[in-house]
């Protein structure tokens, strides 16, 4: 998110393949690291339930927010917005 560097993207793939993630981040022209979880346990782990499901952490890496569903890029600064702010 480029106008909030203090949180970064890494995406856990849990149902596409490397090449398939691939693909989708190109097609949206994101950059960031993918991590393979095919059987689904670092997401239940997370809470991550429901895909797509975004979580920031915060620098003591306690869970600052989440945003469950699908969603754009801006909807994802507005959550980085409003932790931030507040």
């Amino acid at each position: 998110m480029e106008s909030h560097p203090q949180y970064a993207y890494i995406g856990l793939d849990v149902v596409d393949t490397p090449d398939t993630a691939r693909e989708f981040l190109e097609r949206y022209g994101w950059e960031w690291p993918q991590i393979q979880d095919p059987e689904r346990a670092l997401a239940r782990s997370i809470g991550a339930e429901y895909q797509p499901h975004v979580i920031l952490y915060d620098a003591e890496g306690e869970v600052a927010g989440r945003f469950e569903g699908g969603g754009t890029e801006a909807d994802w600064e507005r959550l980085a917005a409003r932790l931030s702010s507040g």
